[in-house]
């Protein structure tokens, strides 16, 4: 079985599709309705390579679940209707290492999840490449070339993709 990916996404349709996909391509998947649940579940299992998130959940939203999956080490990934600059900004310096927005490509999500996998930890807000320049999220050990000022260059990077979508089995 492939990296275990945690889901955690209250719309019935969108949790089976993305379940399904991931499950299709090799990975052991997770998943929950909302955040209750899956709260109580990190407290006796957190070995998870990846948690795909949505921020609007029954009991405790993405935001309240998002420290204790940073606390496990669990890269997030936020999929979500909220696309209001403050959300995005809040999720990105809280610690998740993406934030899509709804609706979404599913091979978008599928790719982020794989490229995320503990990739980009380190490469948060604040950390610097030797130029100065803050470290790319998405390229580490890069500047980042994203015109925005800290925090807000997490949100776009103006590096072009360097990985494929690695989700389709070799």
């Amino acid at each position: 079985m492939g990296a275990k990916i945690l889901v955690i996404e209250d719309e019935e349709a969108i949790n089976d599709v993305i379940c399904m996909s991931l499950r299709a391509t090799g990975y052991e998947v997770s998943s929950f309705p909302d955040g209750d649940e899956a709260s109580a579940w990190l407290e006796e299992r957190h070995d998870y390579d990846c948690a795909v998130v949505d921020v609007m959940l029954p009991g405790k939203d993405g935001f309240a679940l998002l420290p204790e999956l940073v606390k496990h080490d669990i890269p997030v990934i936020f999929l979500t209707a909220r696309g209001e600059l403050q959300d995005r900004v809040r999720g990105l310096t809280g610690g998740a290492e993406d934030y899509m927005v709804k609706p979404f490509g599913l091979s978008h999500c599928k790719g982020n999840a794989h490229a995320d996998r503990g990739t980009a930890r380190g490469n948060g807000v604040g950390d610097r490449h030797d130029s100065g320049r803050p470290v790319c999220r998405r390229h580490p050990g890069a500047p980042c070339k994203s015109p925005e000022p800290e925090p807000y260059q997490r949100i776009q990077c103006a590096h072009p993709p360097v990985r494929p979508w690695p989700f389709s089995r070799k």
